[in-house]
């Protein structure tokens, strides 16, 4: 497991989610919150969805949940796989984040 998010953050993020797991051969009504089987993503979209749920996790503001929301999903491949590995390295994570969040919405 990579993130949990909830509230506001999950609410702005949640057309994104349905259609990562859409198109990972999931159906819409599979996302619940009793759920407890993770999803198997492929990769990509798992980096994907795994940053855009650690990058807007603590944010309240609508405006910027979207804006790093969408700054994630038009990255290049590469840039991705970059700023996921800083943001999950267990010594410099939080900073990682912080970093990626002023990055992509000025915070």
């Amino acid at each position: 497991m990579v993130a949990r998010i909830w509230g506001l953050p999950f609410r702005c993020t949640v057309d994104r989610t349905l259609a990562t797991i859409k198109e990972n051969g999931y159906r819409a009504s599979d996302l619940s919150k009793t759920r407890t089987a993770p999803f198997g993503l492929d990769e990509e979209s798992g980096v994907r969805l795994g940053l855009v749920f650690l990058g807007t996790k603590p944010l309240r503001k609508l405006s910027r949940i979207e804006t790093i929301s969408g700054a994630i999903w038009a990255m290049g491949a590469e840039e991705a796989y970059y700023w996921f590995s800083k943001c999950k390295d267990a010594a410099t994570g939080r900073r990682a984040r912080r970093a990626l969040r002023l990055l992509l919405a000025a915070e």
